[in-house]
């Protein structure tokens, strides 16, 4: 619709998809996909953002080669001294986004803790409902002989790539 496209491409400027693009398919290129999650935070900007991930980083739940939930980890905190870690879960599923936080150590998740434990998640709700499908999902590089997992570009040659950085 005509009348979108001021607002999309605000949308567009304001995630610096220029640049971001770029950033998601070197990611999809070198992993063999790349994941994207979309959230709203009003502090950052005025349209919804959309964040790239390495797949290292999320943990999906598929139902066949869908899927239908998908984690976002991040550390939000490792205190080297006392070797505590404090790991939050994004959840992406139908209709809402969940926000959990482990409080562990580098080797354990831990027990799982109040977001207010921490002063980095002390304001984030718990749970968002949105009412929409899942606010994320993956780009596939190409698939491989697992529906779960895309291939790299890079494969078969990663020994010689690891030499030479070592070289």
């Amino acid at each position: 619709n005509e009348s979108d496209q001021d607002q999309l491409d605000q949308i567009v400027q304001d995630n610096g998809l220029a640049s971001e693009l770029q950033v998601a398919a070197d990611i999809a290129v070198s992993e063999g996909e790349v994941w994207w999650r979309i959230l709203v935070d009003p502090d950052q900007a005025d349209v919804p953002l959309i964040r790239w991930h390495s797949r290292g980083s999320v943990l999906p739940l598929f139902r066949g080669r869908t899927p239908v939930a998908v984690a976002f980890l991040s550390v939000v905190e490792h205190d080297e001294n006392s070797g505590r870690v404090w790991r939050l879960f994004e959840i992406h599923g139908d209709t809402e986004v969940l926000n959990v936080m482990f409080e562990g150590t580098t080797t354990s998740l831990g027990p799982q803790v109040d977001l207010r434990a921490h002063p980095d998640t002390q304001d984030l709700a718990e749970r968002w409902q949105h009412g929409l499908p899942v606010l994320a999902g993956r780009v596939i590089n190409k698939l491989g002989r697992s529906p779960h997992l895309g291939v790299s570009e890079y494969r078969g040659v990663e020994d010689y790539l690891l030499a030479l950085n070592e070289t």
